[in-house]
């Protein structure tokens, strides 16, 4: 005990073992710090720590669909990991949404938000392909724990997004059934314009009340004076984009079939479906696109502005 005291009885002494305690502490508490942080980048791996929930566009459907993407368990940078496999080819006939040439973002992260800044390039995305991308890359990043939204930044423009707000949300949010009152625009049988007539839809979801009305107006009946253009074969799908406050619809190729020759009926027949969609949206849309099996190249058979967008137009009866 005596030589004990004589040891620490120095103040130099008594300096370097309070500063070899602090860097100890220092040490330890780092280790564990990093062990903490690895220990976390590994439990986002789902399942097993395996693989990663990476969002992509079926064309097929005509819509996003979730692929576990294998991972590497020594990968711990789990976000520029997320940006690269949906920069990569998946499987099943998907397609990626990453559009080309973009570069992945600068990211920072507070509490629960995500902060993306995207460079000047993002601006010029093709409105479709960008609010494709931007639900994809949303419902991949905010399967982590820890990120409940996400905000995508290009200069002084900004706009947050979670899996409530994105693309297709009333696909990813199950609302309960009831039944739907909807209008239908019909092509007059005269063709000089549209007939409207109303019917009940019964266990409906009331989120997608414009695709069950476009449902219901593909599938009949057709009411007396009116005529059926659209082949009871098609079959559609809805991608909304509220923000925007923009709709588009995507029909199977039957659709296009139909019209192959180019003629008056075909521009009654788009905006039958532009009518019967607006009226019967319960998000607040003011314009719908069109697309063919997944695409919007070219114009369609002479329809005037099929590729720029509809709006609804008044009809008498």
């Amino acid at each position: 005990m005596n030589k004990f005291r004589e040891l620490i009885a120095s103040p130099m002494r008594m300096r370097i073992i309070l500063i070899s305690a602090v860097a100890i502490l220092i040490i330890c508490g780092s280790v564990a710090l990093i062990l903490a942080l690895r220990g976390g980048a590994r439990d986002i791996f789902a399942p097993g720590q395996q693989a990663m929930r990476v969002y992509f566009f079926n064309p097929q459907a005509g819509e996003l669909q979730a692929e576990n993407m294998p991972v590497s368990t020594q990968d711990l940078y789990w976000l520029p990991a997320a940006f690269a496999m949906m920069q990569a080819t998946p499987g099943r006939n998907l397609s990626s949404t990453w559009p080309e040439g973009l570069l992945s973002p600068v990211f920072a992260q507070h509490q629960q938000t995500l902060f993306l800044t995207f460079d000047e390039s993002y601006l010029q995305l093709p409105p479709f392909d960008e609010a494709l991308f931007r639900s994809a890359l949303t419902l991949t990043l905010t399967a982590f724990p820890d990120i409940d939204e996400v905000v995508f930044r290009t200069g002084d423009n900004y706009r947050t997004e979670s899996p409530d707000t994105v693309f297709n949300a009333p696909k990813l949010s199950p609302s309960r059934l009831a039944n739907v009152s909807v209008v239908l625009y019909f092509v007059c049988e005269n063709g000089d314009g549209l007939i409207r007539d109303y019917a009940t839809v019964l266990d409906a979801n009331p989120r997608e009340t414009d695709l069950v009305a476009l449902e219901r107006l593909i599938a009949g009946p057709v009411p007396e004076g009116a005529v059926q253009l659209l082949p009871a074969e098609t079959r559609v799908r809805i991608l909304r984009d509220v923000e925007t406050r923009s709709i588009y619809v995507n029909l199977s190729g039957e659709f296009a079939a139909r019209f192959s020759g180019g003629s008056a009926q075909a521009q009654l027949a788009v905006q039958s479906i532009v009518n019967t969609v607006l009226s019967n949206s319960v998000w607040d849309i003011r314009h719908v696109f069109f697309l063919v099996d997944s695409a919007r190249e070219g114009q369609f058979h002479g329809v005037q502005d099929f590729d720029r967008g509809f709006e609804y137009e008044y009809y008498e009866g």
